[in-house]
């Protein structure tokens, strides 16, 4: 039976490629940056996005396309504005590219992920 994540994300094999640090720690990295600067509004922002993407029940520590779409969708049907779910997916996919420049990560299953709000 197939879901409806199956019908917004293409069934595509996408080889996993290994990040070198887990969620998480990526996260910490980034938000522990000190020559960012971020505004305080920014920082929350950032902060809040790390709360709904890590821990118990969100996505794994190597998420695949197929995950951020699935936790995009869950943001949008928990009742969240396509614009709120826009800045989550936006800072999610900042925090890939941080990392990647960085060398902590592979990869950036956000930008890989498909999708509109």
């Amino acid at each position: 039976m197939r879901k409806a994540i199956d019908f917004i994300v293409p069934r595509l094999d996408v080889e996993r490629r290994p990040e070198r640090e887990p969620l998480s720690k990526l996260w910490q990295e980034f938000l522990g940056d000190a020559g960012l600067q971020l505004e305080a509004s920014t920082l929350r922002n950032y902060r809040r996005t790390r709360e709904l993407m890590c821990g118990p029940g969100k996505l794994s520590d190597y998420p695949s396309p197929r995950e951020v779409a699935a936790w995009l969708s869950r943001m949008r049907a928990s009742g969240m504005k396509p614009g709120t779910v826009r800045l989550h997916r936006d800072n999610a996919h900042h925090l890939y590219r941080y990392s990647n420049a960085t060398g902590a990560a592979v990869g950036n299953p956000v930008a890989r992920c498909p999708w509109r709000s």
